[in-house]
């Protein structure tokens, strides 16, 4: 990023993000046989040929990261893979890339399909036996695909910085105690810096003890109802303090909700979240200015929820 001078923990000139992970699975798969080999072997496809690739392929069922569609024995065959650092798993997710899949199969498009989470090992070691993905790749284990030399070296330090920054998060996430150590004061102190400038119709709380959220207000929202920003866990939540609590079991009882919008109920509260990515405890906010921007979008689209929550009337 120009104009700043930022000492980095990994070999990574930048905050690795999920978006960089997926375009270095298209990369690989579009100009490396040895990688694509590596890959369909690991799903059972040993053999199976190149078709085509796309990234963030979306339908009215959902998107999927990267499409990649091969040449087998029994006809075209489509490997649908999601990528994760440290983002929860939305909704339902594995599940609609199953309907995506049979979506593809039922139109023709393809025999068949495979659906594939690529996630850092520290991630997949906590995501469900419940949840319906066909494979688990670990990232750490895509660094053995990449082969050698400067360029292969480029690409395994990007992988090995996803996965660290999610062993950064989540170490400060799980860290005891309410005294901020100074790497989250640094990172808080750059985070309100950043939105109080960028962002300026944002009310942020001010906090100087060691809450890994920043609870955040809006202009023209009612007393009771606020948001939060989990930096490290990957959440954005609305807050519905108990007096709205009603008018919140009314808006959810509405048909249509989106399926990525998590409820959580917590003693006379109510919260209502969306996955975002993480935040890395080790570099300051104008570095992750994307990351917060997303974050800060999609409380954009929980204040458009809390102004239909409070016109609720019974």
């Amino acid at each position: 990023m120009s104009g700043l001078s930022v000492n980095l923990p990994d070999r990574v000139p930048f905050n690795v993000q999920e978006r960089d992970i997926d375009l270095l699975l298209l990369e690989q798969i579009h100009v490396s046989p040895p990688f694509l080999a590596s890959l369909t072997s690991k799903l059972g496809l040993a053999g199976a040929e190149f078709d085509t690739a796309a990234h963030s392929v979306s339908t009215e069922l959902g998107e999927t990261d990267v499409l990649l569609v091969v040449h087998t024995r029994s006809g075209l065959h489509a490997v649908m893979i999601e990528d994760k650092i440290g983002a929860p798993m939305q909704g339902r997710q594995a599940e609609r890339y199953h309907q995506r899949g049979a979506a593809l199969c039922a139109a023709g498009r393809v025999t068949g399909y495979t659906t594939v989470l690529c996630a850092p090992r520290f991630y997949l070691s906590g995501v469900g036996r419940g949840e319906p993905w066909q494979h688990k790749i670990p990232l750490e284990e895509m660094c053995d695909w990449l082969g050698h030399g400067p360029a292969a070296d480029w690409r395994r330090a990007i992988l090995g910085a996803a996965c660290a920054k999610l062993t950064r998060a989540r170490s400060a996430e799980r860290r005891d105690g309410l005294v901020p150590g100074p790497e989250l004061l640094a990172l808080k102190r750059s985070y309100h810096a950043y939105v109080s400038q960028h962002h300026p119709n944002l009310l942020l709380s001010t906090q100087v003890r060691g809450e890994r959220d920043y609870f955040i207000s809006a202009p023209g929202l009612p007393k009771g109802i606020r948001f939060k920003h989990g930096l490290y866990s990957g959440w954005v939540s609305l807050i519905c303090e108990r007096k709205w609590r009603p008018q919140a079991e009314a808006w959810l009882a509405r048909p249509g909700r989106r399926e990525d919008l998590a409820v959580e109920r917590f003693s006379g509260e109510i919260h209502l979240r969306l996955p975002v990515e993480i935040l890395d405890p080790a570099l300051p906010a104008e570095v992750q200015a994307a990351t917060i921007n997303a974050a800060l979008d999609r409380i954009g689209q929980l204040r458009r929820v809390a102004e239909e929550i409070a016109e609720i009337r019974f």
